[in-house]
């Protein structure tokens, strides 16, 4: 298809299908590119153009494009591969305006990549990213049984995109909507109705620090957000709205939903059997570990729920055993001498 070109050239693919029925042929291990470095493939729209695999489930036509360096891919559709896009461990790689559904891995990147205007559906797996940066952008990522894995070894940015409806009949210990190893920072973005955590940030890496920002998270399950690594998280300006629990800490973690100095502007809706804080971490061996929750709107059954200022060390509302409950700490520690896992509003 574009073996032949040469560095800076744009191989332009008309409006029609590629496969193999017309004459194509397609990687067939990873390490057999069809897209020279620096080399740009334009179509005439995700609708228009589109490269069609085998639909096989052995994986023995392994990927539509594997690319040997640099690329620019635009503006044309993949389907029915076992990989659609794969990238090298070098270079620098822009994929814009590109449908891709039915394949085992839709997008696979090893080097520094931005992703814009982009829909993923109906794949096992929708972006697997490692070893350099990751851009997400304008993008929807919907209808896979897992969205978007990130590496320890990367830092992740999401802006303006949706990821919904993914995870459907997988275990929500198996599968995520996103899955954070390492600093990320999401957006205004959308994460909705995923039967799996929205997020979940792993224990294992290197992880760095996560903050969200004018986001919206929407019946995902069980878990808005899933923090299991020692990392801090920040959220400003975001909402969540009827999670069984909207925020799951589990491990040593930081989370910050407002301070004094910076009002979070955070919004909960909880639901008569939801919890909007779950504070599973273990107490901490000395000190504290406060969760700062200054400058959110609490709401049940379209009712505001005041919550007083000052030091938490018990559930709220205060007495409460089981949902619905703003917040619920696992192994309290002790306003009275500011230590342990506490809550300050």
């Amino acid at each position: 298809m574009a073996k032949l070109a040469a560095a800076g050239d744009t191989v332009l693919l008309k409006a029609g299908t590629y496969d193999i029925a017309n004459g194509e042929t397609f990687p067939r291990t990873p390490y057999d590119w069809n897209v020279p470095d620096d080399v740009t493939i334009q179509g005439e729209g995700w609708d228009a153009t589109l490269l069609r695999g085998p639909d096989d489930a052995n994986c023995e036509t392994n990927s539509a494009l594997v690319l040997q360096g640099s690329a620019r891919i635009r503006a044309l559709g993949v389907v029915a591969f076992c990989n659609g896009i794969r990238s090298s461990t070098k270079g620098v790689v822009e994929i814009q305006a590109v449908k891709i559904r039915g394949t085992q891995t839709a997008v696979e990147l090893s080097t520094n990549a931005t992703l814009d205007l982009m829909d993923i559906s109906s794949s096992k797996t929708a972006i697997n990213s490692s070893h350099g940066p990751l851009t997400i952008i304008n993008s929807r990522v919907h209808e896979n049984r897992s969205g978007i894995h990130v590496d320890d070894s990367m830092p992740l940015v999401v802006t303006a995109s949706e990821i919904d409806h993914n995870c459907r009949g997988e275990s929500p210990d198996e599968s995520q909507a996103i899955l954070l190893k390492n600093e990320a920072t999401l957006t205004d973005v959308r994460v909705h109705d995923n039967e799996c955590p929205g997020i979940r940030v792993s224990a294992g890496g290197l992880t760095g620090p996560i903050v969200i920002a004018k986001s919206y998270f929407d019946e995902n399950k069980p878990a808005a957000i899933t923090v299991d690594a020692a990392v801090r998280t920040t959220i400003r300006e975001s909402h969540f709205f009827e999670h069984k629990q909207a925020i799951r800490l589990n491990g040593e973690s930081n989370l910050d939903l407002g301070t004094p100095e910076e009002p979070g502007n955070n919004s909960f809706t909880v639901c008569d059997t939801c919890d909007a804080i779950f504070d599973a971490r273990p107490a901490p061996a000395q000190g504290s570990n406060p969760i700062t929750v200054k400058g959110i709107s609490w709401t049940r059954g379209g009712d505001a729920l005041p919550v007083p200022m000052g030091c938490f060390d018990t559930d709220y509302p205060k007495g409460s055993t089981s949902p619905p409950r703003l917040w619920h700490i696992e192994h309290p520690g002790r306003c009275a001498t500011a230590t342990g896992n506490i809550i300050l509003n």
